[in-house]
C-alpha cells in the first residue's frame, strides 16, 4: 500500500491506494506541529485498521514547504519510508509548456498528470482550493498555462473582515442570483460569480485545446458544482495524479 499525500494552505488529502486503486481518503482541516501531525495520520490508521507495516511507499505534493518537512518527518517516524517529493526531479508524465517552468506549481502538475491518467484527452481543470486555478491541460503539449484568482474561502475572509457589517456565511447556493437578504446576496456572489467566472475563463482556455473536457475538482468544489454541469466532479484527481507519477518513478 502507498499514500499519496497533497498539502494545500487549507486542506491535506491523503490517499491510500492498494495496487493502483484508491481505497481510502484522509482529509485533515489545517496544519499542527510534527507530533499533531503524527498523532493525527497515527489514529486514522488505527481507526482504519490500516497497519503500518502495510504501507511501502509514498508520495508527497506540498504548496506549503513547512508543511513538505513537517510530513516528511512523519512518514520516516510511522512508516519507516522515505518519501517521494514532487518537485525534486521526479519522472511526472507531463510536459510544462510556458516560458519558466520553474513557475508552475506541484500541484498543477499533479492535476494534469491526474487528468492524463484518467481521460486521456485535453482537459480544463478547475480546482477550487484556497486559490481558484483554471488549468489548461494538453496531450500533445503538457500543461500549457493557468488563470489563478482568489478561492472561495479568501473571498469569503475578504468580505467579512475588510467591512463593518458583511458576516461569514454558509458554502450554499440561494436559489436565485437576486440576494433578497444578507445572506444570500453574499452567496450568490461568492458562490454564482466563482462559478460564471469559471464558466467564461474555461470556456476561454477551451479555445486552447483540442475538444477539452472540463473537470472539477479541489476541496470548495462541491459547494459548486452544482453551478456547473458541464464539468464532471472529480474530487480524488489530483490524488489520482499522484499514484501515477509514483507509479512512473519505477515504484509498485
Amino acid at each position: 500500500m502507498i499514500i499519496c499525500i497533497d498539502v494545500g494552505n487549507t486542506l491535506t488529502d491523503i490517499g491510500f491506494f492498494e495496487k493502483g486503486k484508491l481505497v481510502q481518503v484522509a482529509r485533515f482541516k489545517e496544519g499542527g506541529t510534527l507530533d499533531e501531525e503524527r498523532t493525527r495520520l497515527s489514529l486514522y490508521c488505527k481507526d482504519q485498521g490500516i497497519n503500518h507495516q502495510e504501507i511501502n511507499g509514498a508520495i508527497l505534493c506540498s504548496v506549503v514547504p513547512l508543511y513538505t518537512d513537517i510530513y516528511t518527518d512523519v512518514l520516516r517516524g510511522l512508516f519507516r519510508i522515505e518519501p517521494l517529493i514532487l518537485g525534486r526531479k521526479l519522472k511526472t508524465g507531463i510536459r510544462i509548456d510556458v516560458p519558466v517552468p520553474s513557475e508552475v506549481g506541484n500541484d498543477l502538475v499533479a492535476d494534469c498528470a491526474g487528468a492524463k491518467a484518467t481521460y486521456q484527452s485535453d482537459c480544463v481543470i478547475a480546482d477550487l482550493g484556497t486559490a481558484t486555478k483554471i488549468i489548461a491541460y494538453s496531450l500533445e503539449k503538457g500543461f500549457i498555462g493557468v488563470s489563478i484568482m482568489p478561492g472561495l474561502g479568501l473571498g469569503m475572509n475578504a468580505l467579512s473582515q475588510g467591512t463593518a457589517a458583511l458576516p461569514k456565511v454558509a458554502y450554499q447556493v440561494p436559489a436565485s442570483p437576486l440576494g433578497r437578504n444578507t445572506v444570500e446576496a453574499i452567496q450568490s456572489g461568492l458562490l454564482y460569480g466563482t462559478a460564471a467566472a469559471i464558466k467564461d475563463i474555461g470556456a476561454s482556455i477551451g479555445k486552447e485545446l483540442n475538444s477539452p473536457r472540463f473537470i472539477l475538482t479541489g476541496g470548495y468544489a462541491e459547494f459548486a458544482k452544482e453551478l456547473l454541469p458541464s464539468f464532471t466532479y472529480d474530487r480524488e484527481l489530483l490524488l489520482r495524479g499522484l499514484q501515477s507519477i509514483y507509479a512512473r518513478n519505477d515504484h509498485e
